[in-house]
């Protein structure tokens, strides 16, 4: 009877340890279970975050890289207008100093000289050198290209002259402003070369 009691107790004490061996197990498991879950998630949140901080990075260089360009070519184009205002200022300057009453004559009298046959020419010139040149062309000038001279004051006020023939609608613009555009248009693609750097 006792070893019937003893066997009793050895089975249910094997039982417990069984059962409390089980649930061990079980609860092992689950927590294994969980924290791979756990791991797992904290890899993947990792992996968008530093996917984002990445993606960030990058529009944040292509922003600034972006940004710098515009900033470039906006100094650039600065640089070109204002480099260019200073030749046109410059060739304006120089082109209208060199118009001097005597230097507008020997222009007209090769003018004249060139285009009697085909008729009287029309000058125009500005009010301040209209005086200057009337006495100067016209000393000494023989009478036959004298009369086909026309000489007045026009609304202009820089140096130079406007030249057409008489009765017709076409004038060529000898102005210091007319002649420094040509200037600038015959430098600016040289210029431009230079300040695009394809100057070799």
């Amino acid at each position: 009877m006792e070893a019937k009691l003893e066997s009793l107790i050895q089975k249910i004490e094997q039982e417990a340890v069984d059962g409390a061996q089980a649930k061990a197990d079980a609860l092992l498991k689950e927590a294994r279970q969980q924290a791979d879950r756990l791991v797992g998630d904290a890899k993947r949140e990792a992996e968008e975050i530093v996917s984002g901080a990445q993606r960030q990075a990058e529009e944040s260089r292509t922003s600034g890289e972006t940004a710098l360009q515009h900033a470039a070519r906006d100094v650039e184009l600065q640089l070109r207008e204002r480099v260019e205002a200073l030749l046109d200022r410059v060739f304006r300057d120089t082109v209208g100093a060199a118009m001097d009453a005597a230097f507008l004559k020997d222009m007209i009298l090769k003018i004249a000289e060139q285009w009697s046959k085909e008729g009287s020419l029309e000058i125009t010139v500005s009010d301040a050198d209209r005086d200057a040149l009337q006495s100067l062309l016209f000393a000494g000038l023989q009478q036959e290209l004298a009369d086909k001279i026309s000489l007045s004051a026009g609304t202009q006020t820089g140096k130079g002259i406007h030249v057409g023939l008489t009765g017709e609608s076409v004038y060529y613009d000898f102005s210091e402003g007319a002649i420094a555009t040509a200037l600038m248009e015959h430098i600016s693609p040289r210029l431009r070369q230079i300040l695009d750097g394809s100057d070799g």
